[in-house]
């Protein structure tokens, strides 16, 4: 693979400065990668995380959202809580296997497929 990377370099290097570099070395400074798994979630329907889903969980703790905000008493969730109706922050956003924050002045909402969907005023993220 790194072979065909140097030989693809050399070929754009070419092209744009209408020769090749007479040094051969190489070396590979940054490598961005992007990978996509398909888990049969388009087969599948529906995000199913175990947990019973059903009316927002009464759990609430303080949490510290830095110094501007302080201390905050906040909601904690499960995934399977979250609909496609906005929750409003602050909120925790448990699983077994990651936690999101939800800070004052920001929603909340998943889809059918469990995707969580943050906003800050009108500003998807």
């Amino acid at each position: 693979i790194l072979r065909a990377v140097e030989q693809s370099f050399e070929t754009e290097y070419e092209r744009l400065f209408g020769h090749r570099a007479e040094r051969r070395a190489f070396e590979l400074v940054n490598i961005h990668v992007v990978a996509t798994i398909d888990r049969g979630a388009h087969k599948s329907g529906y995000w199913d995380d175990s947990m019973t889903v059903g009316a927002i969980s009464q759990r609430r703790r303080s949490v510290y959202f830095g110094p501007k905000l302080g201390d905050r008493e906040t909601k904690i969730l499960t995934r399977s809580q979250l609909t496609n109706k906005k929750h409003e922050g602050p909120a925790i956003i448990e699983e077994y296997d990651s936690t999101v924050v939800v800070p004052p002045g920001w929603t909340a909402r998943a889809d059918a497929r469990g995707n969580i969907f943050l906003e800050h005023g009108n500003v998807l993220h």
